[in-house]
């Protein structure tokens, strides 16, 4: 792979990924020096076929540049300007001049194009504000705002003279250098920064609810960075709902900085405006014992400035974050705090979302009813306005409970419903949450094949998007490999899990893993081994409070295995463990069964 550092101007999505690409350990950053005189010559000479006087002047200005001088012959043969002779190609114009660099080669076209359409100079320099690939519709939009008239025909004359593609409804330039080279004389003269504040404006104008990321980069371009943090927030929390996490983390960036650069007062609740969202990106990419640092400062700095709507967030945040960390109690407190700050200053977003994350508290303790009263009522916050995004969320968590009340029809509706929201405001995320709880109501029915379906598509897009919300996935596919007596393979899956777990500090997820692992091992290693592993997993379970279905299976397995083997003294332990999941979960038939086991 090969790049030009002027090529990253303005496409930092891409910048981004190199950098992350670089910081592979198997992957080396290769400066590329000019080519050595003696091999420069043999490309000019030879590989070009310039005949000897032409291959000189072109050496000497190209120096060294082998994009350089192939583009420069590129152009001339385009145009004309070169001829075959008897030794090679010649100039059929002795008078040509030779650029001195590249950018100079791409501006000579553009203002050869110019002399031909004089009005196009601005909306040239226009649509290079715009971006590589320039809107119909939006570029007219601007035009007309900037009162700068388009010559009829403008876009087919620069397909023609090989300086843009287009389609229906937009159209390229035909090479980043060529934009760039316009943006160079259109800021030498002054009218860069006017181009990007007219583009600011028209597309607030045009999409007042939306394209917020572009409007906010051209604001900044346009010296306005102040009133760019607003159109900001409102990017970042919507990458972040769509679960565009590279993104989300570019628009960050460009946040913090733009932050720093204008020196905003200690007071100022803008200053705080990142870090809770660092916090939601850092947990949503599955680490919440790194974000807690970023949403911790926020609260601070919130209770010591009195930043009410910073709290309100913060503390909503908070609870999200204790909750990844199997911490109920303290989400639970964070989310009550932003429940009831938020009603104070009327904050309808965030007191929903807190509604929400309690019901997961609920479900995660066993409290279905409540946990279904309270997804109802935030379902009713986010309906009334009009948020289908979060409306999909609620219909998913309900799911969960009627899962555990074994209503089969009322699952698959709720999963119908949210899947249909989902596809509607295209959330990748959402679709893929829908499908894998598909699986595994498909799991809880005994349909193996349609959950080992439903977990690999989720596992799939989770993996495209950069969800570590993979790993539900995997866990799930290594309970099937569990229920179907493949027990070395879901062993290793386990093993891995718990590894991976315990370093990014995911405690929600940890007894699941822990269970499966206990099951495969039950029977097999020594002793004190299994007794470690089981005295782990109860004091997870007994501090979280938490009860699952899978929890439930995998140490009622731990106990049959052991019997097996002979250990009826661990078989009990095991047992007993799967009778308090079973009671917990108000599965009556399957905790009288273990019950039996116990007084054998």
């Amino acid at each position: 792979m090969t790049l030009r550092d002027d090529a990253l101007h303005d496409r930092s999505l891409e910048r981004s990924a190199l950098e992350e690409l670089w910081r592979c350990r198997d992957v080396e950053l290769l400066a590329l020096e000019p080519l050595e005189v003696g091999h420069h010559a043999e490309l000019v000479d030879r590989l070009l076929g310039l005949v000897s006087d032409v291959a000189r002047q072109v050496r000497g200005r190209t120096e060294g540049n082998p994009l350089f001088a192939v583009q420069l012959v590129g152009d001339w043969v385009g145009r004309g300007v070169l001829v075959a002779g008897p030794a090679g190609f010649e100039l059929a114009d002795e008078s040509t001049v030779i650029p001195d660099a590249i950018h100079g080669l791409w501006t000579d076209r553009v203002d050869r194009f110019v002399r031909l359409w004089p009005s196009s100079r601005h909306p040239l320099e226009i649509a290079a504000a715009m971006g590589p690939s320039v809107d119909l519709a939006e570029w007219a939009a601007v035009c007309t705002w900037a009162g700068a008239r388009v010559p009829p025909y403008m876009v087919t004359e620069l397909v023609g003279a090989r300086l843009a593609t287009r389609d229906s409804t937009s159209w390229s330039f035909f090479h980043n250098m060529l934009r760039e080279s316009i943006r160079r004389g259109a800021w030498a003269a002054g009218r860069w920064v006017g181009h990007h504040s007219n583009c600011a404006d028209v597309l607030a104008q045009l999409y007042p609810g939306a394209a917020f990321d572009r409007r906010a980069e051209h604001l900044i371009a346009a010296g306005r960075e102040e009133e760019a943090l607003a159109p900001l927030c409102s990017a970042i929390a919507a990458r972040l709902d769509a679960a565009d996490y590279p993104r989300t983390e570019q628009l960050l960036d460009r946040y913090e900085a733009t932050v720093e650069g204008l020196a905003l007062a200690p007071e100022d609740p803008r200053r705080a405006g990142g870090w809770t969202f660092r916090s939601m990106l850092i947990r949503l990419r599955g680490a919440p014992k790194e974000a807690e640092p970023w949403v911790r400062r926020a609260v601070d700095a919130a209770a010591r400035f009195d930043w009410a709507e910073v709290s309100v967030a913060a503390h909503c945040e908070l609870g999200y974050v204790s909750i990844a960390q199997g911490m109920p109690d303290e989400a639970a407190a964070a989310y009550s705090e932003a429940a009831r700050a938020g009603e104070e200053i009327g904050d309808d977003l965030h007191v929903g979302l807190s509604l929400h994350g309690l019901a997961h508290v609920n479900l995660l303790r066993g409290s279905l009813e409540e946990a279904e009263r309270l997804f109802l009522r935030a379902e009713s916050r986010f309906d009334a306005t009009g948020d289908l995004f979060r409306v999909g969320w609620c219909h998913l968590g309900r799911n969960q409970v009627y899962r555990r009340w074994g209503d089969t029809d009322a699952v698959r509706e709720a999963l119908g419903r949210a899947r249909a929201l989902f596809e509607q405001v295209s959330s990748r995320d959402g679709v893929a949450h829908c499908t894998h709880d598909l699986g595994e109501q498909a799991r809880t029915e005994g349909q193996l094949d349609e959950a080992a379906t439903c977990y690999r598509f989720a596992l799939a897009e989770w993996t495209a998007i950069g969800s570590r919300k993979l790993m539900v996935a995997r866990l799930n596919l290594g309970l099937l490999l569990l229920e179907t007596g493949r027990f070395d393979e879901a062993g290793a899956t386990f093993e891995t899990a718990v590894e991976i777990l315990d370093e990014r500090n995911e405690g929600h997820l940890l007894p699941s893993a822990l269970s499966g692992r206990l099951a495969c091992i039950s029977g097999v290693v020594d002793g004190s081994v299994w007794d470690a592993e089981v005295e782990r997993l109860e004091g997870l379970l007994t501090s979280t409070g938490m009860v699952s279905r899978d929890n439930a299976m995998t140490t009622d397995l731990a106990g049959d295995r052991l019997l097996a083997a002979g250990d009826f003294e661990r078989a009990r332990r095991a047992w007993t463990l799967a009778l308090e999941q079973w009671r917990g979960l108000g599965e009556d038939a399957a905790a009288a069964a273990v019950e039996a086991k116990l007084q054998r």
